[in-house]
């Protein structure tokens, strides 16, 4: 990371540290709501059509169908809503920030697509066994690993038997990135493979799969970057 870089970064931090995740996010939802979704897009336009190919990675998956019904854990603008809705039965979207919620709300205008703001804590305001179909992308890395495991334990109460759990995560496999601290706002945490899958199983996840973001088999041979993880509630 260049000097430059590494110092605005640690001014954004020590900014930013008494913020709540909630608070946070709701006001990059705000300020820099396409960044904070997207960092490798520049403008709104570009970062929904990136939905797109999540909505591609799904499908390659066969975890998409007519008649899913689907949630997506941290769903920002909406983006793989955007084009989720035209192969689903209903989208659901949850999102800590009221900002991105409301603004996802005017982006993605489909009947069947609903987005709810939560308290980031969990998956309360649906029933167990509602889903086909729980994703996540560019969210849990961002959480602290306790949340991350509650959210797992929460896909598998949620989802129906059969469904799917699709996610990408960081992973690090020799751990050589530092640990953010417990209450960073947006910090960043990696994980090895094994302790990813040891969640997913201790969850009562099965047949777990994992590819690359566009889909391809990880042979596992890449010792860091994003890693998607597909499994089955049996």
């Amino acid at each position: 990371m260049p000097d430059a870089v590494r110092v605005l970064s640690r001014v954004k931090y020590w900014v930013c540290r008494p913020l709540s995740a909630r608070t946070y996010w709701s006001v990059m939802g705000k300020l820099k709501p396409v960044g904070a979704v997207t960092s490798t897009h520049g403008d709104i336009e570009r970062s929904m059509a990136s939905g797109a190919e999540v909505v591609t990675l799904l499908q390659g998956l066969g975890v998409v169908h007519a008649d899913a019904v689907t949630l997506h854990i941290g769903s920002g603008l909406g983006r793989v809503e955007q084009h989720l809705s035209a192969h689903v039965q209903r989208c659901h979207g949850t999102d800590i920030s009221p900002s991105m919620v409301a603004r996802a709300n005017e982006l993605v205008t489909a009947d069947n697509v609903e987005f709810v703001c939560t308290d980031g804590r969990g998956l309360g305001p649906w029933d167990d066994g509602t889903f086909d179909l729980v994703y996540s992308f560019l969210v849990f890395q961002h959480l602290p690993r306790q949340q991350f495991h509650r959210y797992v334990e929460e896909a598998h109460a949620k989802l129906k038997e059969g469904g799917h759990f699709v996610f990408q995560i960081l992973v690090d496999e020799h751990e050589s990135h530092p640990e953010p601290p417990p209450s960073h706002p947006y910090g960043i945490r990696y994980y090895r493979r094994a302790d990813v899958e040891g969640v997913l199983r201790r969850a009562r996840f099965a047949q777990v799969r994992r590819t690359d973001p566009h889909g391809r088999a990880d042979d596992g041979s890449r010792s860091v970057g994003d890693v998607v993880f597909c499994a089955v509630k049996e």
